[in-house]
């Protein structure tokens, strides 16, 4: 009897409890493990990353999905604006649409988290898969200062396996160290996020500024050593 008593006290204090006492609330993510949901979410706008990222709370998730389409449009100007190494607007065309192409096809992912000077603010190491065109820059580089005979063909040739690479080249991942915030709760720290994916990606699929030495790339570092 003593046991029943027991048992009735206990369901009846259970059904006065507030639903979330009671319901099991949802783990808490790392920091790179939100950085990760909420790259995908920028990225490719993923459904599930929503998902996780709505059920831990207010501010996890990032509005709107990271757009391209304004860069990809820019391209053409940007190209032109290499004077001796421009390609041609043919070479150009194709260029720009395998890069649209790769693009949205970009997958970026956040390591340990290192905190710098404050527990609130340190570094990531960003691991973004897409194909390597590192290669191509000696052979850029030499191109503007080739002799001007010949120097058009070699220079579309160069593009159109600039173009190639991008649209059938494997993904490979490619790490650069990132400074962010330990948590991005709010539409300011989704904008970093959107502006440090928008950056990385950029100067590692179309770095003709970083190989003509500026801007310079976040240097690879021991975050990046395993990789």
């Amino acid at each position: 009897m003593r046991g029943s008593i027991a048992i009735r006290h206990v369901v009846i204090l259970l059904l006065s409890l507030p639903l979330w006492a009671v319901a099991s609330a949802p783990a808490d993510l790392s920091p790179q493990a939100e950085y990760t949901l909420q790259a995908q979410v920028l990225l490719h706008d993923d459904a599930a990353a929503r998902q996780i990222l709505r059920e831990q709370g207010e501010g996890y998730e990032p509005a709107v999905a990271l757009e391209w389409q304004l860069l990809v449009d820019d391209v053409p100007a940007a190209l032109a604006r290499q004077g001796s190494t421009a390609p041609s607007p043919a070479a150009t065309q194709a260029f720009v649409q395998a890069l649209a192409m790769r693009l949205p096809r970009v997958s970026c992912a956040a390591r340990e988290f290192v905190p710098s000077g404050s527990p609130e603010i340190g570094l990531y190491p960003l691991v973004c898969q897409h194909p390597d065109v590192e290669p191509l820059r000696q052979e850029y580089l030499a191109l503007r200062a080739a002799p001007e005979a010949g120097r058009q063909a070699r220079i579309d040739a160069l593009f159109l396996r600039w173009a190639a690479a991008l649209r059938d080249g494997p993904d490979v991942p490619h790490c650069s160290r990132v400074t962010g915030w330990y948590q991005a709760r709010h539409a300011f720290a989704h904008a970093e996020r959107v502006h440090q994916l928008y950056q990385t990606i950029l100067w590692r699929l179309l770095p003709i500024e970083l190989w003509l030495g500026e801007p310079l790339l976040p240097q690879e570092d021991e975050l990046c050593d395993d990789v």
